[in-house]
């Protein structure tokens, strides 16, 4: 029997480009819905144009009653600016998209802090949303070079760049999990598993070393870091006691030899 593709709804506030990367690259979901807490919103007149069913609603009782009318499998975030309620993320999966490597820079202004700080790196995180301030756990991350001469502006660009790439990566993980799992979202809390791309050889091998097991795949010009055994090479594994310059020797010699490693 066929697995029903998993129903997504979005919550925006402003002209929702990830919003649109969600709709346009969908699959393996379905975006059931976008929901604006702003009536004026740019990205309702997207997703509208977009043949996606599009409401607005001030209040967050009112897009509590929203979804529960609809009960989504996932809630997106997608610039939304309001913090959810915990009766909300404990009813519903809830995933948010913030312009930073969390748990560096939560909140407002994260492009503005990396530079003011001298960061030489920033990036996206996509997590799971609680009722706290972009805190919740990490799902994927997509690392950033900081460019000489890099405004707020520039910068934040580019990071926009790859959370349109991101965000719907992480989504369709999201999907094939559930579908494997063939329950609902919150049913498969306890089997969330954390993936992370980034263009740095020596954070992929931090971050699986920190994983214990773990695949390294390349995919175009960066690194994916997953739990889950990819389904085709190349990869290579990094297993508990193995350290993480021996997880760099090997995601060197992936990079060196084209993943035939």
């Amino acid at each position: 029997m066929a697995v029903p593709r998993m129903r997504v709804c979005v919550l925006i506030s402003g002209r929702g480009s990830n919003m649109e990367s969600l709709i346009r690259n969908a699959d393996g979901y379905t975006i059931e819905a976008v929901i604006s807490n702003k009536p004026d919103a740019a990205g309702l007149r997207v997703a509208d144009g977009l043949g996606v069913r599009c409401m607005a609603e001030p209040s967050l009782d009112g897009i509590r009653d929203m979804m529960d009318g609809m009960r989504p499998d996932l809630v997106c975030m997608a610039g939304f600016m309001r913090i959810l309620p915990a009766d909300l993320t404990e009813r519903y999966r809830v995933m948010n998209i913030h312009p930073s490597l969390l748990p560096q820079y939560p909140g407002l202004r994260a492009v503005e802090q990396a530079l003011n700080d001298g960061a030489t790196s920033s990036g996206c995180t996509v997590h799971f949303a609680d009722s706290g301030v972009d805190t919740g756990k990490i799902i994927a991350q997509a690392a950033v070079q900081v460019a000489p001469g890099d405004t707020s502006d520039t910068l934040a660009a580019r990071i926009l760049e790859w959370e349109h790439r991101l965000y719907p990566e992480a989504v369709r993980w999201y999907a094939a999990r559930l579908a494997a799992e063939g329950g609902e979202g919150p049913a498969v809390r306890g089997r969330d598993r954390q993936m992370i791309r980034t263009a740095e050889p020596e954070r992929a091998a931090s971050h699986a070393a920190e994983m214990g097991v773990a695949y390294v795949r390349r995919d175009g010009d960066s690194y994916m870091i997953s739990a889950e055994k990819p389904t085709v090479p190349p990869y290579v594994a990094v297993v508990p006691g193995d350290g993480v310059g021996l997880a760099l020797e090997r995601v060197r010699r992936l990079a060196a030899t084209d993943g035939s490693a």
